[in-house]
């Protein structure tokens, strides 16, 4: 058997004489000429197979062994089904048939299991024939076309999706002329398939000018990176100019040679007019026309960041109407919109083209100076303050003579953020109102040390303790694998009279100062925990989330503050481990004796302690594993630097591995965004806080974006 390459089964070959290679010998018979071919048919990247009438294995070749898993003195004289399972061999043995029937090559499709791989095979099965033309096995040939198979399909998916395509596509050779384009690219430009433009190029020249090459950013992007996206000027068959997002990607050889480029269109310009007009809408004073509010801090903000680089200086001027409240009351409401609107004018009139007017509400206006020195500021506010009371015709009075009152401050010398200059330039303006109006005041130190002292901010927070002028925003803690809500922090906010809505960072300080922060930790303790209460009753608050309160360490200290809470939290039926009390890592890094005491009492109670800020501070991590800490929070100061700060992405990493086999628990404050709480998951700190899902919310926002609605009875 070994000897003879594809044997007939009685190895009678006839009395057909083949031409003789040799004068002595019929290559068939040499065992030279057998080797030969059956190395020739080893060398085949195909599978080949020959198989008796009886489905016995006659023969099979170095990749059908392989595909087999077999030697050849095993796989000899093997029948189909001991090859294959039996399905399959039932499926081969009815081909064979049909071969042998036909006595004609067939080709057959198959899908093997190779492996736990399924493969395609394109198998050609043929008659072996003797001598006499009798027919005595079958010939099999397979081939794996799985990857030819995927690419069919690819390219049948990608046809289908290039014709369907919302999107208009384009593909042109490496000289920038088109060759075909979808349907999708017919209706955006009115150029039909039979008749488009000679080159793409021509159609991104909104001026219509002949042109052969793609403007040089999108040149640039094909030979740096082998694409460009970004927005483009499209004109269609009728003239009309589209704003587009435009696509390119270079279509290259396996040398990565360009052989052409394929564009991708989206039309942009109505979703553009409609964005134009959102952003004007929210952006623009209705009234004067003006930048608004929300606008002037964009470009405030821009101006900091901008003189910061640069180190130059610029000015913000505020100004607020004199008596203006008098003209609504006495002349009408209607005749006050004209004022501002002519105020408004002759603001801008008054100032350079770089500068920005804006209205911030009321007869309140702001006035942008970038790039400009102290001299030239008082210069160009003093003549504004004076153009402002140049008469003008209002309620047919023709000499009507505005007043308004002028605060200006400089950065970076008048202060270094928008919001402190915001603050310092009001503080002046009304420092000019009480110098009787009319005028511009300059804010220096000495002005605001002199405002510190005539507001007295101590006493502004006695009366907001009697008028209750507090309130409590809530904001949300959260599961960091799926965002899912575990509770809130509770944080104290003053509803200012004059200055509007103070964070705690606004006032909590000059608080302790004055000793007035034991009261406001009281009030926010007993507040937060009635309403605790009061979800809890309406069964809206999740018995597993946690309240997160910020008390300071000489409240916990009181003698009787154990058991005001335990009584409060019994009074209320809560459950003290609904509590979580968060110190700032400054009193844990060296608690008095009593202290200590004091908080694991509170610890007894079931009542979690929470170190805050943590990593800001100088506790010695020795001491760490003796407190009676529940858990720990990052402070959001490393959790905001790490994208960018290496230093600040290992001080978190130490930080969690740290609290890790501390067995503690951990959150983190400040995340801001996706990647910070990837990051942060992958470090494995399960709860965090921030603006990623929410920053503090007032009470009503809190309970209709994270409570559910009140139970029914």
């Amino acid at each position: 058997m070994s000897d003879w390459l594809i044997p007939e089964p009685s190895r009678q070959r006839g009395n057909a004489k083949l031409p003789p290679t040799s004068p002595t010998c019929d290559p068939e018979s040499d065992p030279g000429y057998q080797r030969l071919t059956r190395s020739l048919l080893d060398c085949s990247n195909d599978n080949i197979f020959a198989f008796d009438l009886e489905g016995r294995c006659l023969y099979a070749n170095r990749q059908a062994l392989e595909l087999t898993g077999r030697p050849l003195v095993q796989l000899l004289g093997l029948k189909l089904d001991q090859i294959l399972p039996l399905q399959d061999a039932l499926l081969y043995c009815q081909e064979n048939q049909q071969v042998i029937n036909s006595g004609q090559p067939a080709v057959f499709h198959h899908t093997l299991d190779l492996a736990g791989r399924p493969r395609e095979m394109r198998v050609l099965k043929y008659p072996l024939r003797g001598a006499d033309n009798g027919i005595w096995g079958i010939g099999c040939v397979s081939r794996d076309v799985t990857a030819e198979r995927a690419a069919e399909r690819d390219q049948l998916m990608s046809e289908t999706v290039f014709l369907h395509s919302n999107d208009a596509i384009v593909v042109a050779d490496a000289s920038g002329h088109l060759l075909r384009a979808n349907p999708a690219f017919e209706r955006l430009t009115g150029y039909g398939a039979l008749a488009l433009p000679g080159c793409f190029a021509q159609l991104l020249r909104p001026d219509g000018s002949p042109g052969g090459e793609l403007e040089a950013p999108i040149l640039e992007g094909l030979r740096l990176q082998g694409r460009w996206t970004g927005e483009a000027q499209l004109r269609t068959a009728a003239g009309a100019q589209l704003v587009v997002r435009l696509s390119v990607t270079a279509l290259v050889d396996a040398a990565g040679n360009a052989q052409g480029y394929m564009a991708v269109i989206s039309d942009l310009t109505e979703a553009r007019r409609a964005s134009d007009e959102i952003l004007r809408l929210a952006t623009t004073d209705s009234l004067t026309g003006l930048p608004n509010r929300t606008l002037f801090q964009d470009r405030l903000n821009q101006a900091v960041s901008q003189a910061r680089r640069e180190q130059q200086s610029f000015a913000l001027l505020f100004a607020d109407l004199d008596h203006f409240k008098e003209v609504n009351d006495t002349l009408g409401h209607a005749i006050g919109d004209e004022l501002l609107m002519v105020i408004a004018h002759r603001l801008h009139d008054a100032v350079r083209e770089m500068d920005t007017v804006a209205r911030l509400g009321g007869d309140e206006f702001v006035v942008l100076l970038p790039n400009i020195n102290r001299d030239n500021a008082l210069e160009l506010a003093d003549r504004l303050v004076h153009q402002l009371h140049e008469p003008m015709v209002l309620d047919g009075t023709p000499d009507y003579r505005a007043q308004a009152s002028v605060g200006l401050v400089m950065f970076p010398d008048d202060g270094d953020s928008a919001e402190a200059l915001l603050r310092h330039a009001d503080q002046a303006m009304y420092a000019a109102k009480r110098a009787g109006r009319n005028q511009l005041q300059a804010y220096t130190a000495e002005l605001g040390h002199a405002l510190r002292e005539t507001y007295s901010l101590h006493q502004e927070l006695r009366a907001a303790l009697e008028h209750g002028q507090f309130e409590v925003h809530w904001q949300p803690k959260f599961r960091l694998r799926d965002m899912a809500v575990v509770g809130a922090e509770a944080l104290v906010r003053w509803q200012h009279p004059r200055l509007g809505l103070l964070g705690s960072n606004d006032f909590l300080q000059v608080a302790a100062q004055h000793q007035l922060l034991g009261a406001i930790d009281t009030w926010m303790l007993q507040t937060t925990l009635r309403q605790i209460a009061a979800w809890a009753g309406q069964g809206r608050w999740p018995g597993h989330w946690r309240l997160a309160l910020n008390q300071s360490a000489s409240d916990l200290q009181r003698p009787d503050w154990l058991d005001q809470l335990r009584n409060l939290l019994s009074e209320l039926g809560l459950e003290p481990s609904w509590l979580e009390i968060e110190l700032t890592e400054a009193v844990w890094a060296r608690p008095a004796p009593d202290l200590l005491e004091r908080l694991q009492q509170f610890r007894d109670l079931g009542v979690a302690m929470l170190i805050d800020d943590f990593g800001t501070g100088y506790s010695s991590l020795s001491y760490l594993r003796q407190l009676p800490v529940s858990g720990v929070k990052i402070d959001q100061c490393f959790v905001r630097g790490m994208e960018e700060h290496e230093g600040d992405r290992v001080l978190v990493e130490i930080i969690c591995e740290l609290v890790h086999r501390l067995r503690l628990d951990l959150m983190a404050e400040g995340i801001e965004t996706e990647q910070q709480r990837q990051y942060l998951l992958q470090l494995g700190c399960p709860l965090g806080q921030g603006f990623l899902l929410s920053g503090p919310l007032p009470l009503a926002e809190f309970e209709s974006r994270f409570l559910p609605p009140p139970c029914v009875a």
